[in-house]
């Protein structure tokens, strides 16, 4: 099964010819862009509405700029936990500036929207799957990248209080590298004890990384 939904997540790799029109502003049609805070909501919610039965739109909190961390659910039974059914989460955009992930996961969204009941192994993932979608845990970071008249990539890396949000987390052998724990991290920890997750990723840009547990030592 978790093949299977690595190879969904795959599928959102996948570039797709968009009409070439002016002033594509459907949200059904999906535009590879950079999606602010304002246009993830939108998008977020209108995924929400059109695909009631299969999605469920929640924030697990606020940023520190009091930004809601949006997480899309998607399900056959998307609001509850059905006892036996793996509950699976993705997260993109812990540092701001690392904006794939954030893009990916939109994509992801649209496709398991648009092609359940249509694509069978896709329909069998949320038949059998709780899957917990976070584009951005860290908006404010972002907003701070993209922000106009100028977007700099550089910059929003941390969130508003200039906090690194992926050394924030306790570990086993420190409270917190970087400081008191931020309403980020907080409601990341809420979230995560509050469900029975058994697989995770968590997307961010640059560097080919990969980490294992307990491997901060």
């Amino acid at each position: 099964m978790y093949v299977t939904l690595l190879v969904a997540f795959v599928l959102a790799l996948q570039v797709l010819p968009v009409p070439a029109r002016p002033n594509v502003r459907a949200l059904d049609d999906f535009v590879w862009k950079h999606h602010n805070y304002a246009e993830t909501t939108a998008f977020l919610q209108h995924f929400a509405k059109q695909y009631p039965k299969i999605t469920h739109l929640y924030s697990i909190g606020e940023s520190v700029g009091k930004r809601k961390l949006w997480v899309m659910a998607l399900s056959d039974k998307p609001a509850q936990h059905e006892a036996g059914e793996p509950e699976v989460k993705y997260i993109a955009n812990m540092h701001g500036n690392e904006v794939v992930g954030k893009e990916m996961l939109l994509r992801l969204i649209k496709e398991f929207c648009e092609n359940y009941g249509k694509d069978k192994n896709l329909t069998a993932l949320l038949d059998n799957t709780r899957i917990h979608l976070m584009p951005s845990m860290n908006p404010d970071g972002y907003e701070l990248a993209y922000s106009e008249p100028k977007r700099d990539w550089i910059l929003g890396r941390s969130n508003a209080h200039n906090v690194d949000l992926n050394r924030n987390f306790p570990d086993q052998f420190f409270k917190s590298v970087t400081g008191p724990p931020q309403p980020e991290t907080l409601a990341m920890m809420k979230w995560i004890k509050s469900n029975p997750f058994v697989l995770s990723a968590n997307f961010h840009g640059g560097s080919l990384v990969a980490n294992y547990p307990l491997d901060d030592s």
